[in-house]
């Protein structure tokens, strides 16, 4: 009796403590979904052409999951998502005029930032971004011209922070050595090695001038004039040294000059005398090493030849091979071997054959048409109809989907593809993007639905670059509205998409 008192006990506890534990569950999936689409709307840069909006969104977001991890109230919580979502919505609404009035300095700040402005050019960067910003208000309070001035602005601000930025990468280590070799007072003890590291500078910010983006060339001359400035500076060292007590200076640095010369004829083999100065060593040494280059190219023709007598001996091989292959017995071997190649050849494409048609009864003529190209086939889901500039999958699609599952199973180590695309209504850089989310989108479902690898299904979008039929009617642009699944029947990885 106790025992059953505790069972029913256990279960209304677990009856009440259900619907609480739902709703948290709930809470938390919607902060994922604003957290989500916040997310999305930065990758689009609407935090650039709406900041005041984006940032309010951001902030009603923090708010919301503060007061969910403390534990807050529910409806307060609802009411803090509910107007993040509300700036969101507003923000989205400047991206069409937006994208047209800032697209010049966002581009120019993307290229500063993959220069590291924000590290090597951080004040420039700052006045750019705070001329971005001003002109990201100004979209929200419809003042295009002010928007044009601010946005161009921007534009030349990320634009010289960008050149600094390079300099400052490519010329700032060039520019310490040749401090360090003005601080040895290079300029005086060793001014010709000087001169030439001035001269490699000069260069290479002249090649950065002319074409920053190809920096290979200035980054060459730019290492070569450190070297020179630290030689120069080293040369200068030396010579101040023996000018400040030539007596006790000249005798030691000989003397580190010979041994240096020592060491390397040591490893020659050789043992250089110092009375009549370096120049006999040096000479010997050069000597030697010219001998070594001799030896070495003997031994290379000496080796090529053996090469070659070893290629000789293997073509007279290969022939005795080959007249052995023309007897009889070998070539009936070779038609045998290549029957059953043939036989399995055909089993495989029956196979494949019956496989496409399975596949191709399977979608009705409104859902989907199955393709085949070359060693491709493309199931074209005219079905699979998405809400207008969303990529969100409804459950109308669910059953399309489940059979495109069971298109995936019938080739299970075929790699796919998704590939989106859209109509040509609305702006290019909009359209590829929305292609690509819903791409992505297609690829999660599958994903989540199904037992197979990541790296199996990839996604990718081509906006409206890859129509298949004409944009000036509503029927064609409803056909360029689609999704492609591609697989490659041969197993290999698909390329030229």
């Amino acid at each position: 009796m106790t025992l059953a008192r505790t069972v029913v006990a256990l279960v209304i506890l677990a009856s009440l403590a259900s619907p609480q534990a739902s709703l948290s569950q709930t809470i938390e999936n919607e902060i994922s979904q604003v957290s989500v689409r916040l997310d999305n709307a930065r990758a689009e840069q609407v935090d650039l052409i709406s900041p005041t909006h984006y940032s309010e969104a951001a902030k009603k977001l923090g708010e919301a999951q503060r007061q969910f991890s403390r534990g807050g109230k529910i409806d307060d919580i609802r009411k803090l998502l509910s107007e993040a979502r509300r700036s969101i919505e507003r923000a989205e609404g400047y991206v069409e005029v937006g994208t047209v009035l800032l697209r010049d300095a966002i581009e120019s700040r993307g290229a500063a930032a993959e220069a590291n402005a924000p590290e090597f050019a951080s004040r420039d960067w700052e006045e750019a971004e705070e001329q971005l910003l001003e002109a990201g208000k100004r979209v929200e309070k419809g003042d295009q011209n002010g928007t044009r001035e601010r946005a161009s602005r921007a534009e030349r601000a990320f634009r010289t922070a960008e050149l600094k930025a390079i300099r400052a990468d490519v010329l700032g280590k060039t520019r310490d050595a040749r401090s360090a070799a003005v601080k040895a007072e290079a300029p005086k003890w060793s001014s010709a090695t000087f001169a030439d590291a001035e001269a490699l500078l000069n260069r290479a910010e002249s090649e950065l001038k002319e074409n920053r983006y190809d920096r290979s060339v200035a980054r060459e001359l730019a290492e070569e004039a450190s070297s020179q400035f630290t030689r120069a500076a080293r040369i200068a060292r030396t010579a101040r040294k023996v000018d400040d007590d030539v007596r006790t200076t000249v005798e030691p640095l000989m003397l580190e000059y010979e041994a240096h010369i020592a060491a390397v004829a040591e490893k020659l083999n050789r043992s250089p005398d110092f009375a009549e100065g370096a120049e006999p060593a040096i000479a010997e040494i050069v000597s030697s090493i010219q001998s070594l280059y001799d030896d070495r190219t003997n031994l290379e023709e000496e080796l090529a030849r053996k090469n070659a007598e070893i290629d000789r001996l293997i073509n007279v091989d290969l022939q005795r091979m080959k007249e052995l292959a023309d007897s009889l017995d070998t070539r009936l071997a070779l038609l045998e071997q290549r029957e059953r190649a043939v036989l399995a050849e055909l089993q495989v494409r029956e196979e494949k054959d019956a496989k496409i048609d399975r596949i191709k009864s399977t979608f009705e003529k409104d859902e989907a048409e199955v393709l085949i190209s070359g060693n491709q086939m493309i199931v074209r889901l005219y079905g699979l109809q998405f809400p207008v500039g969303s990529a969100e999958i409804r459950p109308a699609n669910f059953g399309l989907l489940t059979k495109v599952q069971r298109v995936l199973r019938e080739f299970p180590s075929s790699p796919v593809v998704i590939a989106g695309h859209t109509d040509s209504q609305g702006y290019d850089a909009t359209n590829l993007s929305l292609s690509k989310r819903r791409a992505d989108a297609v690829r999660e479902y599958l994903l989540a639905n199904m037992s197979t690898s990541a790296e199996r299904i990839t996604a990718a979008g081509y906006g409206e670059s890859q129509p298949i039929a004409s944009n000036e009617t509503s029927a064609g642009r409803a056909q360029n509205r689609r999704i492609d699944v591609i697989l490659s029947l041969s197993g290999e990885p698909l390329s030229g998409l």
